[in-house]
């Protein structure tokens, strides 16, 4: 039995012009939904924007209970530590981060602990997105 090469090639093109007429008739797909942006992913955006300006520095504070290998459990910052510590132009700034659309999340322990930074003079602030930050470091003096 011969095979006839140039028969097969023309083959193979024909499906393929074939599959690329199917897909390009084919009826659209739904679009992916837009994910939603994270408080996770704000508070490394927050950060990240914070330590590229030149007069400032951010880290991110952890609160709560973790277990050690021993079983044993080690509270890290007290209960009601906002999420970001920073430091603008010497000014103490604490930024409690909630997911967009969120802002009304915020704890008692959380508003309690702003208070007592804000009455010693550190600046506390809860935010719900990266241009509310801005904002602040618009309006810090």
């Amino acid at each position: 039995m011969s095979v006839n090469w140039d028969d097969l090639g023309n083959r193979a093109d024909e499906l393929t012009a074939a599959r690329a007429l199917n897909k390009a008739q084919a009826k659209p797909t739904k679009k992916r939904k837009k994910q939603k942006q994270t408080e996770k992913d704000l508070q490394d955006a927050i950060i990240e924007w914070i330590n590229y300006h030149p007069m400032a520095k951010a880290i991110r504070i952890n609160s709560g209970k973790v277990q050690t290998i021993h079983k044993r459990w080690v509270q890290m910052a007290p209960k009601g530590t906002a999420d970001i510590l920073a430091c603008y132009r010497g000014r103490m700034l604490w930024i409690e981060v909630k997911a967009p659309g969120k802002l009304s999340g915020e704890t008692k322990a959380q508003k309690d602990t702003g208070q007592d930074w804000a009455d010693v003079g550190a600046y506390y602030f809860c935010v719900d997105s990266l241009e509310a930050v801005q904002s602040i470091f618009d309006e810090t003096p």
